[in-house]
């Protein structure tokens, strides 16, 4: 995905591709073969991909879930120029519950490795993953950050989640081309 699904304009929508992509890929490769979880949208409270609108239903409570939420944005000027060196945060949350005949986690092993494929299905394309064809922008890296447990899932043992930061790093030049 070299300009991405939205050309790198939707951050949010573009994580959600990185995930529904390369998520045969990720798994894979911790050895297992476990089908796309339930993707959404949190911004726009719509399924991934597809767009169907949805609200915290039984779909969503029963099954393994995944929500990406809006980007903030810190710009830090470089140079003398109107440039700047850009970072946009998104948050990833990540929910299972195991034993409800949806999930396909059994076990803390098996959340660690559904999390590893999560993160892994979003940095596979972390080189370069976006870039504007006008070259104002340029989408440079992306790390993940601040990963931890959600508050409602600690010491419960049939509800897992998790929530990241996923940071894009780039470039933006504002001078008239």
């Amino acid at each position: 995905m070299s300009a991405g699904e939205t050309g790198g304009y939707n951050l949010t929508v573009e994580t959600l591709a990185f995930l529904n992509d390369n998520w045969d890929t990720a798994a894979s490769n911790v050895g297992e073969t476990w089908d796309v979880p339930v993707l959404r949208n949190h911004v726009e409270k719509a399924l991934y991909p597809g767009g169907e609108l949805t609200d915290y239903t039984a779909r969503l409570r029963n099954n393994d879930v995944i929500t990406v939420g809006k980007a903030s944005r810190t710009d830090t000027p470089t140079g003398t120029e109107f440039d700047f060196d850009v970072t946009k945060e998104l948050d990833v949350r990540v929910e299972a519950m195991p034993g409800n005949g949806f999930s396909v986690i059994e076990d803390s092993t098996d959340w660690e490795r559904f999390v590893t494929i999560s993160r892994e299905a979003i940095l596979i394309d972390r080189q370069k993953p976006s870039t504007d064809p006008n070259c104002r922008w340029d989408w440079r890296w992306i790390t993940i950050t601040n990963e931890a447990p959600l508050p409602e899932t600690v010491g419960n043992r049939n509800h897992y989640g998790v929530e990241y930061s996923v940071q894009y790093n780039g470039y933006e030049s504002l001078y008239p081309l």
